[in-house]
């Protein structure tokens, strides 16, 4: 009787251990980086200018910008100024120095279909590991099930094996 519980309780642990290695999906929460949405329109300095804290010319100056540099505006033109993201922060720049960047749209058609077939070849590959992984489970599952198989058969036949050498020695 005492075997018997001790195999019972052998085995609700190893059961309990396989169900501890089956994979467990936490979902992350966003950072507030990856919230951040900020929208605008795309242009560039003319010339080369700076970035000031406040739409004047007195202001404190932020960022020193390059003739050629792309910026955000983010706001509506005030007094000369556009509110403009740039290195991740919001600075003024005079209205005069910016200009609409010539863009050319094949070469973006372009860079934008690389990227895109970059993307596909990414989650191609990433379904190919997650199937890697959940196949690698279930094979660590199954050989955990036949580990404890071949346990409890040696515990079962030990156990037999002495039942049959006590009736032996009973006959005699």
């Amino acid at each position: 009787m005492k075997v018997k519980k001790v195999v019972l309780q052998f085995l609700c642990s190893v059961l309990f251990g396989c169900f501890l290695i089956l994979p467990v999906l936490a979902d992350e929460a966003p950072t507030a980086e990856e919230n951040k949405n900020i929208q605008g329109t795309l242009m560039m300095t003319a010339a080369e200018t700076q970035g000031r804290k406040q739409p004047s010319d007195n202001a404190e100056v932020m960022a020193e910008l390059p003739p050629g540099t792309h910026v955000l505006v983010t706001g509506p033109k005030e007094d000369g100024w556009y509110e403009v993201y740039y290195q991740g922060e919001k600075v003024f720049v005079p209205a005069g120095a910016l200009t609409s960047p010539a863009l050319d749209a094949e070469a973006l058609d372009k860079e934008m279909k690389k990227a895109e077939e970059e993307d596909i070849a990414f989650i191609e590959s990433l379904e190919i590991q997650r199937k890697a992984i959940a196949r690698s489970k279930i094979w660590s599952l199954l050989i955990s099930v036949l580990i404890l198989a071949m346990f409890i058969t040696g515990i079962v036949s030990a156990w037999k094996k002495g039942k049959n050498a006590k009736a032996g020695n009973g006959e005699r």
